[in-house]
Formats: C-alpha cells, structure tokens, sequence
C-alpha cells in the first residue's frame, strides 16, 4: 500500500461546509463537536473521536452541529488494503489516531510532504487494524450487494464476468458497480480478480497442480492471460512466486518433460 498525500488541514468553528468532492480519499478526524456529512450516498454523522472515510469525487457537505473542530487529510492510494468505502470508523477509545492526525497536519504545514505519506500510510495501516478487530455488520449492507457478492463467491470459479453478476441480481451493470465501489472501493472486476488470484496463492503453495490447472481452478480459461494478471499484482510469474515461498514446484517437472 502507498500513500500519495494531497493537502491536510484543520477546521474549527460552526458554519456548515458547502457541497464539494475531492480527487482523492478524504479522511475526517473528529475533535470536538457533533458534524454530519451528507452525501447521495445517505448521510453519516460523526462524533469526537471518530473518523470518517469519504471515497475520491464523492460529493458530501458537511453540517455542523455547533462548534466543531477537525482534522482532515485528502491523499491518493495505491493497493488494496484500506477500504474507500463510505463509512464511520469507531477507534473504540484509540488516543493514537488523534495524535497522528495533528502530526500529519503539522508536517505538511512544514512542507514535509515525504514524511507525511509515510505517517499517512501508518495511520491507514491502524484503521485497517482496528476495523478488523471491530467489523461492519454484514447487515448494514444493502440486499442487493450481499447477493452479489455471495453470487461472486461461490461462481468466481466458473469465469463468470460483470454481467452475469449483473444478471443474477437483475440490475445493471453501472449501478451495481456503483454500489460496489461505495461499499467496497473497488469495481466489481476488480473484487473477482482479487479471489481468484487469493485461490491461486493458495493452490501453488498447498497443491501440486501445474500452472494451466490453477488457472483453471481459478476461473481463467486461458493459462497465458492468468500468468500475465498474476505477475502483474505479484511481480513474479506463479512458478518464481511457488519457489520464492520454498515450496517444490511440481510443475517444473511436468514442463521439462
């Protein structure tokens, strides 16, 4: 994961923020006060102490509630680990968060634009951890977006594409990537090449199955075109990432043959 930052900032007072979006991911740190952000998304309100995650060019206003003051980042990210979804995070008491929200804000007013994505990329790398240990309730996602991904789970196998997906919930397409990116922070493309190559780690590390069989237990009806998406994520083909781990690769002696 790497974190690119764009501006940080405070805000302090009672005057309500007008309708805007940003490039990127935002980051709101609630101090002090009651605010709400308003979105077409729904609204989600945000108490001292927590944070608020506003996916990039999602337009939000936020309201204010008296006087509030907040600390916020906006940056662009790379990898996958920390969700875009539109959502609250609950630090559950966690003093730290605070603390590098105002560091973060205190480096880039010093310019120290370097020092400030790497505190940001830490800062991502604790949410992440404190959602995992407080996780969203399933049922607070729409219907609609838990049928899609069970449908994806369990057919991600076969080589279904966006539009089976889409047909199975009996919507279109851009709407339910729309759901998927709100929710998720990612297309509904992207959330199946991420379980079909998380599969694939598992079988070359745990199986003796060849490439070509991997890639067909994964939902690739062609073997090339799976080798060349995994050494795009992994930066290595399935054999070096097989021999990397220290595992026999079974399917050397096959090809030599």
């Amino acid at each position: 994961m790497k974190a690119e930052i764009l501006y940080a900032g405070c805000y302090s007072g009672r005057k309500s923020v007008a309708n805007h979006f940003h490039r990127g991911i935002e980051l709101v740190y609630s101090v002090s006060g009651h605010c709400a952000n308003r979105t077409p998304a729904g609204v989600l309100h945000v108490q001292p102490g927590e944070v608020i995650v506003i996916p990039p060019k999602l337009q939000h206003r936020q309201i204010d509630f008296g006087e509030v003051e907040t600390f916020y980042v906006v940056f662009e990210l790379t990898g996958t680990l920390f969700s875009q979804t539109f959502r609250v995070v609950d630090l559950g008491g966690d003093t730290m968060t605070g603390v590098w929200f105002r560091q973060l804000y205190e480096l880039y007013n010093r310019h120290c634009i370097g020092e400030c994505s790497k505190l940001l990329e830490l800062l991502l790398m604790h949410l992440n951890k404190l959602e995992q240990e407080l996780p969203e309730p399933e049922e607070k996602r729409p219907q609609l977006l838990r049928n899609a991904a069970n449908y994806i789970t369990a057919h991600f196998q076969t080589g279904i594409a966006v539009q089976d997906v889409a047909e199975f919930c009996r919507c279109s397409e851009s709407y339910l990537n729309g759901l998927f990116k709100l929710y998720y922070g990612k297309s509904i493309c992207r959330c199946i090449t991420e379980l079909r190559l998380s599969q694939a780690r598992r079988l070359l590390l745990h199986s003796p199955l060849s490439a070509k069989e991997i890639s067909e237990a994964c939902g690739y009806s062609r073997c090339n075109y799976f080798c060349r998406i995994f050494k795009q994520e992994h930066g290595c083909t399935p054999g070096e990432f097989r021999t990397r781990q220290g595992i026999l690769d079974y399917s050397q002696g096959q090809n030599d043959k």
